[in-house]
C-alpha cells in the first residue's frame, strides 16, 4: 500500500489474507463527513466472532484510524484514548465495503451481533 495514502480492510477469518485495498482522497473525504455525523456511543464495537466477518478498517496513511463492526465505530488516534459513534444502521461501515474494488468484496459478508 502507498505510505500516507488512505486504505480499508475487510476484515475477514477464511485462512485467507484479508482483503485491503486503497481509497481515493474523495471517498475519505466523503468517510470522513460522515463520521462527523454520527452521534457519540457509550460503548465500543461489539466482541467480535472467531470466524467470519470481523468488521472493517480504514486508515488514513500512517495516522488515525476507524473501526466498523456492529453498530459501532472506533476513532483511535496515538496517544489518545478511542472514540466510539452510533453506526446503528451500519450505513459508514457499510460505505467503507462500498469503496472496495468489485474483484475484492467478499460474495457474502456475514454480520453477527
Amino acid at each position: 500500500m502507498k505510505r500516507g495514502g488512505a486504505t480499508a480492510t475487510a476484515l475477514l477469518y477464511s485462512g485467507r489474507s484479508d482483503p485491503q485495498w486503497r481509497l481515493s482522497e474523495r471517498q475519505l473525504r466523503q468517510l470522513i463527513r460522515m463520521w462527523d455525523a454520527l452521534r457519540p456511543s457509550p460503548r465500543p464495537p461489539p466482541r467480535t466472532p472467531p470466524l467470519g466477518y470481523r468488521g472493517c478498517v480504514l486508515r488514513s496513511g500512517a495516522g488515525p484510524h476507524w473501526l466498523a463492526y456492529g453498530g459501532v465505530v472506533a476513532y483511535s488516534r496515538a496517544g489518545l484514548a478511542p472514540e466510539h459513534r452510533r453506526d446503528d444502521a451500519q450505513q459508514f461501515e457499510s460505505a467503507i465495503l462500498a469503496t472496495a474494488p468489485r474483484r475484492l468484496r467478499p460474495a457474502r459478508l456475514t454480520r453477527q451481533p
